[in-house]
């Protein structure tokens, strides 16, 4: 169609064959040329072969970088050279159309004897290979990525509810188990502790006024108002007989002899009432009532720790020695926080572990105490050694973005330097001990030969 629209026949192969011809004059090489075609024909020749070329290669790098990976994923270092091999063979027969007739070195006259000696050579070449296959040893290495996790971690979260008043740590900073992280309100703690504080000195002044039983002075008053409780009443009935003799005589109406009945009956009720007090002071206080006031006390002492301890935990402080991973602190100050909220991360990064992701297909030769190599990717300088600390008893099934199932291997690293950072990445590197050649040559073919190819039949 685009050749219809440009009304030029057999465009790609033209246009392809024009920018072959440009490479071979650039490099020196006779050209046949365009001559016959026109100006206009030329630029749509460039034109559409530099489009081409471009998507060509964009295409094949989408290939090569998938099937190069593949590659690579899963024979590392033999993966590599052979896919430089294939790519090589694709690209074999445009290199050598374009560089066909470039001017060549001139060459000898060819001798059988020199003919003779290449062979040699090769054969000893090839013997030579099969003897280092067989005879040379060398480290069997089994790689994987890995991240970096802190040892030890932990969440400062808030003991009790507050406003944050003061922090005293940044992001960054090095702390101590039991240094202060943030300073919460203790205002509202103050004035409960002050209220129960005064509620038990109460409290306790009562039971020892309990304990200490009536004072004589109390008696005394108490006997006394018994007396004059008395001597009221025997002045009452003594008016009572006297106006009953008048109610006799017909002198005295019937409700003024009532009302001094009345007034006897009250008399009466004064005595003992009165007499009543002072048996109650004589007596004391009762067992129970002194026992109610120490359960009081003892209630009270109770919610006084408690709110001492609320008071002691607005000083909110490290549980670990290590660093502190949450930024901008200082801007928790007046935020009002609950019971449990997280405050801070600290992290013991001076000792780190490093879980490295072993594919499954390499984990049988993988064992504890061997020694592996690592490189992080913000490091790619540094190379950091260590040696297997366990192994997952477990297979981690693929997450997101990962194509195999893998097993974690665990090592413990040194970071008193500090340069290793939570989550960060990179590759690892583990020796599993020395191999014949062939054996690291053929071992992944050998295994899929024994799995794969085995359940085939």
């Amino acid at each position: 169609m685009l050749s219809d629209v440009v009304r030029i026949p057999n465009l790609r192969r033209k246009a392809f064959a024009y920018l072959r011809d440009r490479i071979r004059r650039l490099l020196g090489a006779d050209a046949p040329g365009f001559s016959g075609a026109t100006p206009r024909e030329r630029r749509v020749f460039l034109t559409y072969g530099l489009l081409a070329s471009a998507y060509s290669c964009w295409l094949l790098g989408i290939i090569a970088f998938y099937l190069g990976g593949a590659l690579v994923r899963n024979y590392q270092g033999w993966g590599f050279l052979l896919f430089v091999t294939l790519f090589g063979a694709i690209l074999s027969s445009p290199i050598r159309n374009t560089l066909h007739g470039l001017p060549a070195a001139p060459e000898s006259p060819k001798k059988p004897w020199r003919m003779m000696g290449r062979l040699v050579k090769t054969l000893a070449l090839l013997l030579l290979s099969a003897a280092a296959l067989f005879l040379i040893r060398m480290q069997l290495r089994v790689s994987g990525e890995f991240t970096v996790l802190p040892v030890r971690n932990a969440d400062v979260r808030s003991a009790v509810e507050g406003i944050v008043q003061e922090v005293h740590v940044e992001e960054g900073a090095t702390v101590r188990e039991g240094d202060p992280i943030v300073l919460l309100s203790d205002r509202d703690f103050q004035a409960e502790l002050r209220m129960l504080e005064a509620e038990i000195e109460e409290k306790q002044a009562r039971l020892k006024m309990f304990k200490a039983g009536p004072r004589v002075e109390e008696v005394r008053v108490a006997t006394t108002a018994v007396e004059k409780a008395g001597d009221r009443l025997t002045y009452a009935r003594a008016q009572l007989d006297r106006l009953r003799t008048l109610f006799d005589d017909g002198l005295l109406s019937k409700d003024k002899l009532e009302e001094a009945e009345e007034l006897v009956s009250v008399r009466q009720k004064e005595l003992e009432e009165t007499q009543g007090k002072l048996l109650l002071l004589e007596a004391g206080s009762r067992p129970e009532e002194i026992e109610a006031i120490g359960a009081e006390i003892a209630r009270l002492t109770a919610n006084r720790s408690y709110v001492q301890e609320e008071l002691h935990s607005v000083n909110v402080t490290s549980p670990i020695a290590g660093i502190i991973t949450t930024p901008k602190l200082k801007e928790m100050i007046g935020r009002q926080v609950k019971k449990g909220d997280l405050i801070a991360k600290v992290h013991a990064l001076s000792t780190v572990n490093v879980e490295i992701a072993v594919p499954e297909k390499e984990i049988s030769d993988v064992r504890v105490g061997q020694k592996l190599f690592l490189r992080a990717r913000a490091l790619p300088d540094v190379s950091f050694a260590g040696r297997v600390a366990s192994i997952a008893p477990t297979v981690a099934v693929p997450g997101e973005g990962q194509i195999e199932r893998t097993v974690t291997v665990s090592t413990i690293l040194d970071n008193s330097s500090f340069r290793l950072k939570p989550e960060m990445t990179g590759n690892a590197k583990i020796l599993c001990g020395r191999r014949r050649l062939i054996d690291l040559v053929t071992r992944r073919f050998t295994r899929y030969l024994r799995v794969e190819f085995w359940s085939w039949w």
